[in-house]
């Protein structure tokens, strides 16, 4: 069928951004996102609708890299429409149930948009040259960043006016990315690239059998979900700044407005400026692990909430390790296989979030047992000498929870550095040499 409306080369952006911006305003539409680690009934008294919604999840996660290897034979298009499609229809049904499982329930939401970002970054992928990829995919984190920033504002603020607000605006929104994503957005994977004859069960396997045709890829897994997984300490970030400063959900909307922010600048900005200075994929995902463990090792010796601004801002850097990691994975495998790779790269970065969720809060609701017993607890003392008194008198849930998550991220720094295309590798000089030259960008793309 003919292509009867100018084509759009960003619309799939603009498309994520809205999807990110309607599910991140229920995130925090919530009266309180945390209510489970006081072991609070009220979230748990309908054991079927939590049991629904985790059924359902884990169905979406299990299906993520099915739609990223039929996206491989069938176009990217197709299944980014109905992975849209899929997204706004959990988002209907979420409106039904009680405002009271809207966390529950947006983790099925972040499954859903876990693979629409899949087919984003394999049409980023197609459209982009070689030496073009890293930025291309920070575009693609970018939009999400975009979509945080501005759904948690609007969510809340619709949440103050009427508890059934946030659902009806993100309906809304989703519809328009649908008619985007209808109108706008164009097919991006060729004819030449295209898998023949691929057939439902065909490309299950095929999603299976990728780390086994390139071994190399399985190091950069185990990497992105070290690095995700202690990303979700932002889990109980939000308790964490309550129970040690006491700050309120006000403080804590300037907070993630902030680092969406930060987000966004490192995404957009700051890695096409690395990208100019001809930094590697491999400096990128090395610098990235450093600079997230150590954000994580100072927040755990905050003594002022204040502090959380520039550990957490400059921290937000790590983000960049994101599409170098992508982008060499990328090129790694087969052009006739990349759409099944973002796919297991969605299923696995939607597995280690709902992995790493219920273990931070078993970490957190142990370590401030005691304190949960009485009926007023000791607040935690401030101060550089107060930090590990803390530990001991406040139930070392810094210690505990930060310090763990940036020893793991050092063993990540090692692994990487061994197994992330070593220097001495040809494939260094072939997927992680510096960016192209201009003229040879040109005479790639005119060919």
């Amino acid at each position: 069928m003919l292509q009867t409306t100018p084509p759009r080369r960003h619309a799939y952006l603009v498309v994520l951004s809205l999807l990110s911006c309607g599910t991140c305003m229920l995130v925090f539409s919530a009266p309180d996102l945390f209510d489970d680690i006081h072991r609070d009934s009220s979230t748990n008294s309908a054991s079927r609708v939590v049991g629904a919604i985790a059924t359902l999840m884990f169905v979406q996660v299990g299906l993520t890299p099915l739609c990223g290897a039929l996206s491989d034979g069938y176009g990217r298009k197709p299944l980014f429409l109905a992975a849209c499609i899929v997204h706004t229809s959990v988002m209907l049904a979420l409106a039904c149930v009680p405002s009271k499982f809207a966390f529950q329930g947006c983790f099925l939401l972040f499954a859903t948009l876990n693979a629409t970002f899949a087919m984003g970054y394999a049409m980023a992928g197609d459209c982009s040259l070689k030496g073009q990829l890293t930025p291309c995919f920070g575009l693609v984190d970018a939009a999400f960043g975009v979509g945080v920033t501005s759904g948690l504002v609007i969510g809340r603020f619709l949440s103050t006016r009427h508890s059934a607000m946030p659902f009806a605006a993100a309906t809304m929104i989703n519809l328009a990315g649908l008619l985007i994503t209808r109108r706008y957005v164009y097919e991006t994977l060729d004819d030449v690239h295209r898998k023949p004859s691929l057939t439902v069960i065909s490309a299950w396997s095929a999603s299976f059998r990728l780390c086994c045709r390139e071994p190399a890829v399985l190091s950069l897994l185990l990497v992105i979900c070290c690095m995700h997984m202690c990303g979700t300490v932002h889990v109980i970030l939000y308790f964490y700044m309550n129970y040690r400063f006491g700050w309120q959900l006000k403080s804590q909307l300037v907070f993630f407005s902030f680092e969406g922010f930060c987000i966004v600048f490192c995404l957009t900005v700051g890695l096409k400026a690395l990208w100019h200075r001809h930094w590697t994929n491999r400096q990128l995902v090395l610098g990235g692990v450093v600079l997230q463990s150590t954000s994580l090792a100072a927040s755990a010796f905050m003594t002022s909430g204040w502090q959380v601004y520039p550990i957490f801002g400059l921290g937000t850097l790590h983000m960049t390790a994101f599409p170098a990691l992508r982008s060499i994975a990328h090129q790694l495998v087969s052009p006739h296989d990349r759409g099944c790779l973002h796919g297991r790269l969605a299923f696995v970065t939607t597995a280690t979030m709902v992995i790493a969720e219920p273990v931070v809060k078993l970490i957190v609701r142990i370590s401030i047992a005691d304190d949960l017993q009485k009926k007023h607890p000791r607040p935690c003392p401030l101060g550089y000498r107060g930090v590990l008194d803390g530990y001991s008198n406040c139930g070392g849930m810094p210690g505990l929870v930060f310090s763990a998550a940036s020893c793991l991220l050092m063993v990540v720094f090692a692994m990487a550095y061994l197994l992330v295309a070593p220097p001495a590798t040809q494939r260094f000089k072939i997927t992680l040499g510096p960016p192209v030259p201009r003229s040879a960008c040109i005479e790639e793309s005119s060919s």
